[in-house]
């Protein structure tokens, strides 16, 4: 996560059993980028990410990320075929 921290138009999400159980879309890391295949902005920029990368690390957090954790990654890139940010789903 720290690798990409720079780069301007690109996010990560997260998403856990206990931030989806709170009806959350998961935690977004340094910028939000829209996810919705659908939508015709896909993969484009869509605000800040608003979650500190110290809540992943904080086990009281609802956005703790369990280091022994199963995620299923996916690779999300903008219409010209960069990538804009990777989303993780806890399985």
């Amino acid at each position: 996560m720290r690798k990409f921290s720079g780069r301007k138009n690109f996010g990560i999400q997260v998403v856990t059993g206990k931030n989806q159980a709170l009806n959350e879309d998961g935690a977004w890391y340094y910028n939000r980028i829209i996810t919705n295949p659908s939508n015709i902005n896909y993969g484009e920029y869509d605000g800040a990410g608003i979650t500190e990368l110290e809540f992943a690390l904080n086990e009281t957090s609802r956005d703790y990320i369990n280091p022994s954790g199963k995620f299923k990654g996916k690779v999300i890139r903008d219409k010209n075929g960069a990538v804009s940010g990777i989303v993780f789903e806890q399985q």
